[in-house]
């Protein structure tokens, strides 16, 4: 079957030129106080519109030609510099890749929704709880703006009313006018009219022409209005839940008799901007679509967006939605983002993973209610079985439909999505936080004749913390996106509040289940100290993770100085001993545990670790701070100073040291700890640790060579003092097998025969590209699921990423023999496929093979220090270029010999992997 047409998302130029757009951005010396606003009409702004809007013409024009049927469909110039242009056939995708002026395209990909006593759980509605701290419920999120990219929202509901609450009985205007910042629209529609939004909801739009335009969307869905309004039933009631959860008015009486009480968002004072980019159903979405919404929204003035949905997209801090809103949090935006519902295993795929947005996880609240029960401030979820589509909170209830007293709580949720995270390597901890997420109650358009409905999922969690953030920012007006993320991460706890006396205090999991802990509204308002970043701090992690290669870092200027740093003498690891905080900070500033975020995270510590943290007093007078350590185990936490007073508004550079405790320490296993900064004022500022012990560390793990490139350089750390040599398996093309899922099937199965021997490295693989259906318009699409089986029938390993057909399993050490490789689809139309697999043989790699030369090698061996950068180049055959190009896929390995324990030899372990598709 022929590769059907994609649509892309192309980016013009330069990151820097991006970036650029966003023209206020903040850095972590100057962001308290300075919380930079995006002025979207300033003559700069227009005439950089202008500008990106020319080059993507021309881009396309040059690409593409007069006979082309592509068209653009989005222009970007706020948060991305780019355009989305659609259909396209392969061909013409390589033909844009291949243009001098166009930095990258994407595949855009189809887009997911990831589906109330919270009020009273979260310490927000009691006597000194976070709303009497800001005057009371009725000033919390006041002059705060949150934009809620979702399927939109129902009109009508009470709580999205600019009338005298509960209910609207007094008639009434409740809201002033929208604040002046805002220049959003109310877009009009079918059943909306201009003048629907009020002084509650002061503005919406909407996007559709990455489904491919009106027309389509009433084709794949008749009854979905062309208009901000979600329509009745099923999950696009979605848009109406997150609204009504992170800033619907408060006090809301419940219609439904399965959740009696009253209902209220976090932040009832705070305003609403809507923005539907989700279509008629659950996967009705795609990311073009919310990367328009995403850049409309900072163009409007809003404070905080909220982004209970996802994307499928390479896992990379450099797709289009984590470009977008890396420039969004620039321009002063706080994002709160759902990490996903894929859980409960590790890597479970947190699909929101960039440092500059909070990913939140979904966990349980107290159910101490029954179902005829109210709670002040918000219904709970009581007898929540009564809704057939909440199966955690129908597995809960007893036979007369009454909730388990003191129930135990928070837990996490099965479902929601775990760390560590694969993109960078793990080098950041996520998801950032948990809030409630399982039976939310909340307001919703005609669901079974009710306007109240309980659903459950990381979506739910996310308006929760978008809500809180709102507060946060009311209270704090001048706080950096960063800053409000620090205050809510540094006062989270860990363990239950509710439940029977054995289960109380207890730990409810780990870091990698809910990163800092569960949120504390009340806490979040006075967190003493706060960590902060900004558009520079982002930039040099992402150099850090090799997102930018370490041979172009001198076309970056924050990366710049990391290179110099890392030929200077005086930053040798075993001199950091005797240096100050900011010595240290210069000379690990592109290492990406350095990356000045409230957590620590090292995947890959091999040596002793050093890595700072700049903590900034926000307490309104001089404070004491001392830290309380607990290390993980097997290792050895320093800090200097351990003990410091800051002026108020002050900040102080911390050295952080981190080695192991013992020699049988093991290497490649995570272990957690944390740090706390104990306050004189009584404030507790804590970041969790996670730390993993290897050899050598390898940034990145994996090279992803690209045609045009011809050579790379990255970074890696050997553990040991000595010498290091490099060798490599050359870059092998796969051997492709293909099939077909028919209708009539659910899955295919293919024989794979791997020679006799053992492998060093196997690796089955599937793309996008070679599945049918991958065509980015609605409904035409596949994603498949790809599991292997030993030659013994028993499971190798299986890979299954939501609206996505990147699959993947690798094995290590496997013995020749025949695999079973089996795809899944669940299609209405036959699947085609390809499965690409490759075996790596490390004993057989040498220095410069056909294909692929590294160095340094044996005959040229480096000086190695433990835990010094030392940089590996990598040249690979040109004629591999026109291999890729033409559909072939390469695989590789680098592999190492050094001294670890004082013998030269090859390190059985330890490799770096070398793509090239």
């Amino acid at each position: 079957m022929a590769q059907p047409p994609e649509s892309a998302a192309a980016s013009v130029g330069s990151d820097q030129a991006s970036t650029s757009s966003s023209s206020s951005s903040s850095s972590s010396s100057d962001a308290i106080g300075r919380r930079p606003r995006f002025a979207a009409t300033s003559s700069a702004a227009v005439q950089y519109a202008s500008y990106i809007a020319a080059q993507s013409e021309a881009a396309v024009a040059r690409a593409l030609g007069p006979s082309s049927s592509a068209k653009i469909r989005h222009r970007y110039s706020t948060v991305l510099a780019g355009f989305t242009v659609g259909p396209l056939s392969s061909s013409e995708a390589h033909a844009l890749r291949k243009d001098p002026n166009v930095a990258s395209v994407t595949r855009d990909g189809r887009g997911h929704i990831k589906t109330i006593s919270t009020p009273a759980f979260l310490g927000l509605s009691s006597p000194n709880g976070a709303w009497s701290k800001v005057g009371g419920w009725s000033k919390a999120g006041e002059g705060i703006i949150i934009g809620m990219v979702d399927t939109g929202y129902w009109p009508e509901g009470p709580a999205f009313s600019d009338l005298e609450f509960p209910n609207n009985s007094s008639g009434r205007l409740a809201f002033g006018p929208p604040p002046d910042k805002f220049s959003g629209i109310c877009m009009a529609g079918d059943d909306f009219p201009a003048s629907t939004c009020n002084n509650k909801v002061i503005g919406c739009r909407y996007f559709l022409d990455g489904v491919g335009g009106q027309q389509r969307v009433k084709e794949l869905w008749p009854t979905e209005s062309i208009s901000c309004r979600a329509t009745d039933g099923g999950s696009v009631t979605h848009g109406s839940h997150t609204g009504s959860t992170a800033a619907g008015n408060y006090g809301i009486v419940s219609d439904n008799p399965s959740y009696q009480g009253s209902m209220s968002g976090m932040a009832p004072a705070a305003r609403l901007a809507i923005y539907k980019a989700s279509w008629g159903s659950d996967d009705g979405g795609y990311a073009s679509d919310f990367v328009a919404a995403i850049e409309q929204a900072t163009k409007d003035g809003v404070d905080v967006i909220n982004y209970s949905m996802g994307a499928a997209a390479e896992l990379s801090f450099s797709t289009p939605v984590e470009t977008a809103f890396r420039h969004a949090a620039a321009a002063g935006v706080f994002v709160s983002a759902a990490c996903g519902n894929t859980g409960p295993g590790p890597y479970t795929t947190v699909d929101t993973w960039g440092p500059w947005i909070m990913s939140v996880g979904a966990s349980t609240f107290s159910r101490s209610y029954t179902a005829r029960s109210a709670a002040a401030a918000a219904t709970t979820q009581a007898s929540a079985a009564a809704d057939s589509n909440d199966a955690a909170a129908a597995a809960a209830a007893s036979k007369d439909g009454v909730l388990p007293q003191q129930e135990t709580s928070p837990t996490m949720a099965y479902f929601t999505s775990r760390g560590p995270i694969v993109a960078g390597d793990g080098n950041l901890l996520k998801p950032d936080i948990t809030a409630p997420g399982v039976s939310v109650v909340a307001q919703v358009p005609n669901y079974n004749g009710y306007t109240s409905r309980s659903m459950s999922g990381t979506s739910m969690s996310a308006p929760h913390i978008s809500g809180i953030a709102a507060v946060v920012m009311s209270k704090h007006p001048t706080w950096s996106p960063m800053a409000v993320k620090s205050a809510i991460m540094t006062t989270a706890y860990q363990t239950t509040r509710t439940g029977p006396p054995p289960s109380q205090k207890q730990a409810f999991g780990g870091p990698f289940d809910f990163g800092a802990g569960h949120v504390d509204a009340t806490l979040a308002l006075d967190p003493g100290l706060i960590i902060d970043s900004g558009a520079p701090d982002w930039q040099r992690f992402m150099c850090g993770i090799s997102e930018v290669p370490y041979n172009t870092w001198d076309q970056h200027a924050e990366c710049r100085p990391c290179q110099v740093a890392l030929a200077d003498a005086a930053c040798a690891p075993s001199k950091y001993e005797s240096m100050t905080a900011a010595q240290v900070s210069r000379c690990v500033a592109c290492d990406p545990s350095n990356f000045n975020t409230p957590s620590i995270a090292m995947s890959m510590l091999a040596g002793p670790k050093y890595v700072t943290r700049s903590l900034t007093n926000v307490k309104p007078t001089s404070a004491t701070y001392t830290a309380a350590i607990e290390a993980p185990e097997g290792f050895k936490v320093a800090l200097s100073p351990q003990s410091f007073t800051a002026a108020a508004g002050a900040s102080t550079t911390v050295r952080i040291r981190i080695q192991k405790s013992s020699r049988n320490t093991p290497y490649s296993v995570w272990q957690a700890g944390a740090i706390t900064w104990v306050g004189s004022g009584g404030t507790r500022t804590r970041i969790p640790l996670v730390v993993r012990a290897v050899q050598l560390a390898s940034r990145p793990t994996e090279v992803k060579l690209k045609a045009w490139q011809g050579s790379y350089s990255y970074l890696v750390e050997p553990e040991w003092n000595g010498v290091l040599a490099t060798a490599n398996t050359g870059l092998q093309p796969s051997e492709v097998y293909s099939g077909t899922v028919e209708v009539s099937e659910y899955s295919h199965r293919l024989q794979v025969v791997l020679p006799p021997g053992v492998w060093s490295y196997v690796r089955f693989a599937t793309f996008n590209d070679d599945v049918s259906g991958w065509n980015g318009v609605l409904p035409d699409f596949s994603s498949i699921n790809l599991q292997v089986f030993k030659p013994d029938g028993s499971s190798a390993g299986v890979s299954a990423n939501d609206y996505n057909s990147d699959e993947q399993v690798n094995l290590e050490n496997a013995p020749g023999g025949t695999y079973t490789v089996q795809i899944t689809a669940d299609t209405e139309e036959a699947t085609s496929f390809k499965v690409h697999v490759w075996a790596l043989n490390f004993t057989a790699a040498a220095a410069s093979t056909a294909t692929l030369t590294s160095s340094p090698s044996v005959a040229a061996l480096a000086k190695a220090a433990s835990g010094a950068p030392l940089k590996v180049d990598l040249t690979f055959a040109r004629s591999l270029a026109d291999g890729s190009s033409a559909g072939q896929r390469y695989l590789g390995a680098v592999v190492y010999s050094g001294q670890p324990g004082g013998v030269y030899r090859r390190l059985r372990s330890v490799k770096t992997l070398v793509s090239l598709v």
